[in-house]
């Protein structure tokens, strides 16, 4: 049981991981591809 409980919070913690990592990716592109604007206009 344990071991699953610690599965699962490495589960989650990874998933967040991914989050802000996505997150600081698009703002990094956002900022770098300004003339990609038009094409890139979908709402989140």
């Amino acid at each position: 049981m344990e071991q699953l409980g610690l599965s699962m919070v490495r589960l989650i913690q990874m998933k967040t991981l991914k989050m802000h990592f996505s997150k600081k990716r698009k703002l990094i592109m956002k900022k770098k591809g300004k003339k990609k604007k038009k094409r890139d206009q979908r709402p989140e």
